[in-house]
């Protein structure tokens, strides 16, 4: 049996592939925890699954539609930050995966690849819980810099790959 530590030495094989389905279900994650929030503001209906765009679209709206009830709750603002939050998952989903195809072809470090992807889904879990249950501007500066941490990440392969690529022969 391997210590953990055997993932992460250079010469270890690369799993970071793995990290793929678990960012999907990290991205999906605020969008079944936003549904389960919904049924607890709509009891007789639902969550409205014939149209849930149309839904949060029309929940984000309603204060500058003017309806009776204008204010957000703090649960209805919670359940517009885990559709913002999912949104922000599915769309960091192929810039990770690309990531780690860039690290694969360049042929960086088993080890390494396997640690910024851990690093990655950390970082992705703490923004995942700042951004839903964050109301403050302050917290959400510190969202914001959780969110930097995964464009470091980015950079930093995509850079190694780069170099790894043009030095070879």
């Amino acid at each position: 049996m391997h210590s953990i530590k055997a993932y992460f030495v250079p010469e270890a094989p690369n799993y970071s592939l793995l990290a793929l389905p678990v960012m999907f279900f990290l991205s999906m994650a605020p969008h079944w925890y936003s549904v389960a929030a919904v049924e607890q503001i709509r009891t007789a209906d639902g969550f409205p699954l014939q149209s849930p765009r149309v839904f949060f679209m029309q929940l984000a709206a309603r204060p500058v539609a003017g309806d009776k009830k204008s204010e957000h709750t703090p649960l209805e603002r919670r359940i517009l930050r885990c559709n913002a939050c999912q949104q922000n998952g599915m769309e960091n989903l192929p810039v990770f995966g690309l990531t780690l195809l860039c690290g694969i072809v360049a042929q960086l470090p088993g080890g390494y690849m396997n640690l910024l992807a851990v690093i990655y889904l950390v970082l992705r879990t703490m923004f995942n819980v700042a951004y839903i249950f964050t109301d403050s501007k302050s917290l959400a500066t510190f969202r914001s810099m959780i969110f930097m941490g995964h464009g470091l990440i980015y950079f930093q392969v995509f850079v190694k790959s780069a170099f790894a690529v043009a030095g070879r022969k």
